[in-house]
């Protein structure tokens, strides 16, 4: 469904601006990482974080919550990360067992 005139859902979106102290950059060098370390260690887009970075775009929504979580500790994301992981990799080798059977 299309809505006429002006959708305020984007512009809100468009005028807030996450605290300064919530900066990409600064949580990807207090780890010591690379742009491209830091993208494959949390599963971000290398173009993306780039953006973060310069300014060009901000993180919003889950990824604003995610770039919050990994600036306070990234032990915990790193963890359900590999968790994830884990069971993407289980999943995977189930349905190729399966495959194997038939």
């Amino acid at each position: 469904m299309k809505i006429k005139g002006r959708q305020p859902h984007r512009r809100l979106a468009l005028e807030y601006a996450p605290p300064d102290w919530l900066c990409p950059v600064e949580a990807r060098q207090r780890m010591g990482m690379t742009r491209v370390q830091f993208a494959s260690t949390f599963g971000i887009s290398v173009s993306t974080l780039r953006q973060w970075e310069t300014g060009r775009r901000r993180p919003r929504g889950p990824s604003l919550i995610l770039i919050d979580l990994i600036s306070r500790d990234p032990r915990p994301v790193q963890r359900a990360i590999a968790h994830a992981c884990r069971i993407e990799t289980d999943r995977k080798t189930l349905v190729t067992d399966d495959d194997d059977v038939t």
